[in-house]
């Protein structure tokens, strides 16, 4: 299997692990993220993917009770999140074809700021996704006791993924910390807010938005259940 059909199948296998969680088949979406995390081994050890694949399989590992193999995964995640933002220091960004006259202007007349900010834009969803990971771990690690940790990881999803994001709301809960949200605020599923993104993006980014929009954070039903086979 070549890489293009390896990324296809990491994201079919993702898509269809997230319906699954909805549906609550929690066994059958634990092997979508398995199957998930194969295809993305296959994938450059730079890309994005794999880190958002080891998160998933993680954190589903978590939830069915295998506690010290999600620490061992969620920690792989991790330590890979460290190579993306490597990656994104590097990687050359194009613009969009729909940018703005002010973006134009401002390439035009001060190329190097207009890099600048996109590079910031992608390190800034890299940070995001990496402190969902960061927040899984502390769960299966039982280091939760540390609010300015936790109020940071809240800061850098918020940052990444708007002050409306499901997994910051999450985390929010979980902590006991005085929340922000306002009532009646529509929050897009995983799917959907990915969908929402990532047909705006530049080919040679998708990899980076796939995977941080994809990166599944901490639920409720995931903790419960996780209580439910202490491991």
């Amino acid at each position: 299997m070549n890489e293009i059909s390896q990324r296809d199948a990491w994201l079919s296998c993702t898509l269809s692990a997230l319906r699954a969680t909805e549906e609550s088949r929690y066994d059958a979406a634990r092997l979508l993220w398995r199957d998930a995390c194969a295809f993305a081994d296959r994938l450059p050890n730079n890309d994005p993917r794999r880190a958002a694949a080891l998160n998933n399989l993680g954190l589903s590992q978590f939830a069915a009770g295998y506690r010290q193999h999600a620490i061992a995964v969620l920690n792989a995640a991790r330590d890979h999140w460290q190579i993306v933002e490597a990656w994104v220091q590097q990687v050359d960004i194009p613009s969009r074809a729909s940018s703005s006259m002010f973006h134009f202007l401002l390439a035009a007349n001060h190329p190097d700021a207009l890099a600048r900010l996109r590079r910031k834009k992608y390190l800034t969803l890299c940070a995001g996704a990496a402190a969902i990971t960061d927040a899984n771990y502390d769960q299966a690690t039982g280091s939760t006791s540390e609010p300015d940790r936790t109020r940071k990881h809240i800061q850098s999803i918020r940052a990444a993924f708007g002050e409306d994001a499901a997994e910051a709301q999450e985390l929010v809960t979980l902590a006991a910390l005085p929340s922000p949200f306002k009532h009646g605020c529509t929050i897009l599923s995983t799917e959907e807010r990915w969908r929402s993104m990532s047909k705006n993006t530049v080919v040679e980014m998708r990899p980076l938005v796939d995977a941080a929009y994809l990166t599944v954070g901490l639920t409720s039903e995931y903790l419960d259940r996780a209580h439910t086979h202490p491991g």
